[in-house]
């Protein structure tokens, strides 16, 4: 058997192998969810000119890279090359899939979650019971704007009690008021108290409505100031 050291963690196991034996392989634990459009879109193309290509395991046959394709060679009941290279995990997959086709924020959250890490559960649940954003819900979770790193690298955790109030209000404010914007979400968010300042707003939206074309962070603040203010006898200044 050729062992060919890949690099320091890794060995390629011998040369490029053809099966038919689909049930040799698995799906690996956390990779993303095999998509349907685009599994019917490899088959359209594999129809009209099979062009054989390797797809990637490690050494329990987990695919690590190439799980549409093989999922189109299956249905298509055509053979599947592939080569085994040891000792490689989700985080490899990932690699491999980045180089190819970005992951989204939801593949990050719900590979997370399939490795049963609680925090993501919670967030994929919540995401599936309010019919909103994983991205917003993140934040109103975490008590920050910058989820995306945090969520990227396995470390969202769930550090706002009230979390699902705030929530709740955002829908609110999208059911009696108005769409809001990303920027909109981001200084709300950022406000000593997120909850306060959206039942003020609700509140005040029917005499005064905010402008949302404001692109920046400062501008939004002050639109905001504005209506949280309206008929005020004193104002108050919001802490962002």
């Amino acid at each position: 058997m050729l062992n060919i050291k890949n690099n320091t963690d890794h060995f390629v196991t011998g040369n490029i192998k053809t099966t038919k034996d689909y049930s040799l392989f698995k799906k690996l634990l956390g990779n993303r969810v095999i998509k349907k459009s685009h599994v019917q879109k490899l088959k359209k193309s594999i129809s009209e000119k099979y062009i054989p290509t390797c797809i990637i395991v490690n050494e329990k046959y987990e695919i690590i890279d190439g799980q549409n394709r093989f999922e189109a060679l299956k249905q298509l009941q055509l053979p599947v090359e592939y080569r085994i290279v040891n000792n490689l995990t989700l985080k490899d997959a990932i690699r491999l899939n980045i180089s190819n086709s970005n992951w989204k924020f939801e593949d990050y959250v719900n590979s997370f979650a399939e490795e049963g890490n609680p925090y993501y559960n919670i967030l994929v649940k919540a995401s599936n019971e309010y019919n909103l954003a994983m991205t917003l819900i993140s934040k109103c979770m975490m008590k920050s704007n910058k989820v995306t790193h945090f969520v990227k690298e396995g470390e969202f955790i769930i550090n706002r009690h009230n979390w699902r109030e705030i929530v709740e209000l955002f829908i609110e404010y999208r059911t009696k008021c108005q769409s809001y914007t990303h920027v909109f979400t981001s200084v709300i968010l950022k406000s000593k108290n997120p909850k306060k300042v959206l039942q003020q707003l609700i509140h005040k939206h029917s005499k005064n409505i905010i402008v949302r074309f404001y692109e920046t962070d400062n501008e939004m603040k002050a639109e905001i100031q504005r209506v949280f203010n309206f008929n005020n006898k004193k104002n108050f200044t919001l802490l962002f």
